[in-house]
């Protein structure tokens, strides 16, 4: 199923790529008109996602699942980054986003598109946090002290649920880009049937 969004969300960002007229002259990115500037963040931010996901599923074909996390991060602030674009229609966040600046805080961004909660964990995850490992931690006898797993280890980090999460991510970026490019995009009858499937029954912890 991640696999299958990734490939759809690869797909949606090249058509819509490949849709955008190019400029007769070059153009600084101060003076991009705002849909062309709006156009141009957006359908990046697909593609970071798409590699990110593509990071995410190597991780953890290989095991290492708590790294992977980063990637989740990645892939949450494009989709939370896609909605700053979409809902500013002067297009200067997307003009900041083509800068290399950040248009304000992700934190404060996810408060009000998202969980900002979920952008807190995975942070951890992104930076060297020493709280992270505690999910690589097995407690000795006593609970008092704890081995920490330096090898490649499966299961500990719910890597199922990562796998999810990227897949819905993923399609929730897709429809983000067709509001910005004012299109309709078809989401492939399997991917939307196992996405309705898991939102009716969620995975259970620990997968």
């Amino acid at each position: 199923m991640a696999n299958q969004a990734r490939r759809y969300l690869a797909g949606v960002t090249a058509e819509l790529m490949n849709g955008i007229p190019a400029p007769g002259e070059s153009i600084p990115v101060g003076e991009i008109n705002a849909t062309l500037a709006r156009e141009l963040a957006s359908v990046r931010l697909g593609v970071i996602v798409v590699r990110s996901m593509s990071a995410i599923m190597s991780q953890i074909a290989c095991g290492h699942e708590r790294e992977a996390l980063a990637g989740g991060r990645t892939i949450l602030e494009g989709l939370i980054r896609c909605r700053q674009v979409a809902d500013d229609k002067s297009g200067e966040i997307a003009r900041k986003l083509l800068l290399g600046r950040k248009p304000g805080t992700l934190k404060a961004a996810a408060q009000r598109y998202g969980d900002d909660t979920d952008v807190e964990l995975l942070s951890r995850f992104s930076h060297a946090d020493l709280l992270s490992l505690v999910v690589l931690e097995t407690r000795r006898e006593g609970g008092f002290e704890a081995d920490i797993e330096v090898l490649p280890k499966r299961g500990n980090v719910s890597p199922v649920f990562q796998l999810y999460s990227a897949a819905y991510t993923a399609t929730a970026v897709s429809a983000v880009l067709a509001e910005i490019f004012e299109v309709i995009v078809e989401v492939p009858a399997f991917l939307s049937g196992q996405l309705r499937h898991f939102r009716e029954h969620p995975l259970p912890d620990g997968l």
